[in-house]
């Protein structure tokens, strides 16, 4: 069985990214999503990647459903309980709501504080 890459997703760590490493992504087969304001937007537009998509990052999406409510702070909790696993690194990134770089309790907790209107 053969599996072929449909998108490639830049988080906005990336500070740096070779030269022909997005150069099969010009034709515009693969989709390349990334964050405004990022260095990954402005390597794609400089190299010419006209498949790029800019999304929104919208902490706590875990679901990646475009919209931020109860069920991720469910995702996130069945993850933090080795429930479930995060399908995707975007997923992780999202779901990090105290970005530290660790998925916690505290990520859930603010996440409600925040759904609630506390905080």
């Amino acid at each position: 069985m053969r599996y072929c890459l449909k998108e490639i997703f830049l988080p906005e760590t990336i500070s740096s990214i070779g030269d022909s490493f997005l150069a099969p992504m010009s034709n515009g087969t693969i989709d390349v999503l990334c964050y405004d304001n990022t260095y990954s937007r402005a390597y794609c537009e400089a190299y010419g990647i006209n498949n790029l998509i800019i999304e929104e990052k919208l902490i706590g999406d875990a679901n990646l459903d475009g919209v931020v409510n109860i069920s991720d702070v469910t995702e996130i909790q069945k993850y933090i309980a080795h429930i479930d696993v995060m399908k995707t690194y975007r997923a992780k990134n999202l779901a990090d709501v105290i970005p530290d770089g660790n998925i916690m309790i505290t990520d859930v907790t603010t996440l409600q504080r925040k759904l609630a209107g506390i905080i």
